[in-house]
């Protein structure tokens, strides 16, 4: 019987504690406003904005006046709370001139959230304690405004703009519409993407996706990234782990490490890469400098390679490779028109299948080189060669005119094929266990 009672006295506790929460709850106070600031302000005034954690509308219009509307919806335990919020932010304002303004949207000193409950400190007031807090925003500036945005946390659409835009966000979604001006970036974490960008763009990103149609003269820095770009002029990366994807670019310098770059069509490439694979249909000339990187192009120029290391370079088409120094690299061009040059290789392989009528030599120091090439059986030139160990897969019955001398392993050759004459085609290669086909076609 005692149990019983015990249990009755619990259960009516419990009814009675319900009730009064309840009863709580329905005293909370509700606040749903929108708070509207608005400045004269010159066509191209100068605009710093700090926002946080708040969706905002960027609009532009031919007015010389800069707005600013806050939508708030909060609730509070007490009314107390709500009213001091609420007187606290009818009289807030914001430094600004018609040359330059400033607004920070982020108008707490601390903020804090825990269990569904925000707690803000604001400037001369006690601590407001909420139990529902959003901010959203709409910020309407001059077309040829300069803005200057910083944002976290927060969904930015963006409208087309004449003036400079500086961004420094951090883990935001940004929408943007066309910008006629230069561009500066800083971000981590966020999803960026831009119709066009017109003006040059210096661009730092960490973690990001960014995504535009076309961009004027661009600089990036970045890591963990993914880029995807249909037009770009000249590009200046800087690369750690990312991705970059191209439809057009102008002249392209690429400094990275683990990094991918795709184009179809670009200008001239300068690339000194670690681990990378990069990707050119159709380019210009070409630098490299490289290790353990990989590069496919369909259509170059001239290609020029200042160190290759366990690289590998494959090429529907080159006019002419010269290489400085490589080891360990394999280097496929497909047709090679006009010259191969190799200062200094290390076990390497070459294979040029076609070349040209026009070609006009090969020249190659090796040391455990393998070497295949195809020549036109029409084309005349001379043949010279000096290695320790060769491997030769020549037809000597081609040359009319040659010195073979065979010592202590080494062979030393000079031969014409054809007739001779002065500036004729070179085929030339010293080293050592060297490995040479030469195929007519």
């Amino acid at each position: 019987m005692k149990t019983k009672k015990q249990y009755f006295c619990k259960s009516l506790f419990l009814l009675i504690f319900l009730s009064i929460s309840i009863a709580g709850y329905g005293q909370d106070k509700k606040l749903q406003k929108t708070y509207s600031w608005s400045y004269k302000a010159n066509e191209d005034v100068d605009l710093s904005f700090n926002n946080y954690n708040s969706d905002l509308n960027i609009k532009t219009w031919d007015k010389p006046l800069i707005e600013y509307k806050l939508h708030l919806v909060a609730k509070g335990a007490n009314e107390d709370d709500i009213e001091r919020l609420d007187s606290y932010l009818k009289n807030m304002t914001f430094s600004n001139s018609q040359e330059r303004a400033s607004i920070n949207m982020k108008f707490w000193k601390r903020r804090t959230s825990v269990m569904n409950r925000t707690k803000l400190k604001l400037e001369g007031e006690k601590e407001i304690v909420l139990i529902e807090f959003k901010v959203t925003g709409e910020l309407t500036i001059p077309k040829k405004c300069n803005l200057d945005l910083t944002s976290k946390y927060s969904d930015i659409e963006l409208a087309d703009v004449l003036g400079k835009l500086t961004l420094k966000l951090y883990n935001d979604k940004l929408y943007g519409g066309k910008v006629d001006n230069e561009v500066v970036i800083s971000d981590k974490y966020s999803t960026i993407e831009f119709s066009d960008i017109k003006g040059e763009a210096d661009i730092t990103l960490y973690n990001t996706d960014f995504e535009a149609n076309s961009i004027g003269d661009a600089r990036f820095e970045s890591k963990y990234s993914k880029v995807f770009i249909n037009t770009s002029w000249f590009l200046e990366v800087g690369s750690y782990n990312d991705k970059y994807n191209f439809d057009k670019t102008g002249d392209i310098v690429f400094t990275a490490k683990y990094s991918g770059l795709r184009s179809e069509k670009s200008g001239r490439l300068k690339a000194d890469c670690y681990n990378c694979t990069v990707i050119i249909d159709q380019l210009e000339d070409i630098e490299i400098a490289s290790k353990y990187s990989k590069f496919e192009f369909v259509k170059g120029r001239k290609c020029s390679i200042s160190t290759s290391y366990n690289d590998g370079i494959n090429s529907t088409q080159l006019e002419s490779l010269q290489i400085a120094e490589s080891k360990y690299s394999t280097f496929k061009i497909d047709k090679l028109t006009d010259v191969l040059s190799v200062e200094a290789g290390y076990n390497d392989k070459f294979i040029i299948p076609e070349t040209g009528d026009n070609f006009k030599g090969l020249k190659v120091n090796e040391k455990y080189g393998r070497i295949t090439i195809g020549i036109p059986a029409n084309l005349d030139y001379r043949f010279k060669a000096n290695i320790k160990y060769p491997k030769l897969d020549i037809n000597e019955e081609n040359f009319t005119h040659k010195i073979k001398i065979i010592e202590n392993s080494t062979i030393e050759y000079d031969a014409v094929k054809g007739k001779e004459y002065e500036g004729m085609p070179v085929i030339e290669v010293e080293g050592f266990d060297v490995s040479l086909s030469i195929k007519d076609y």
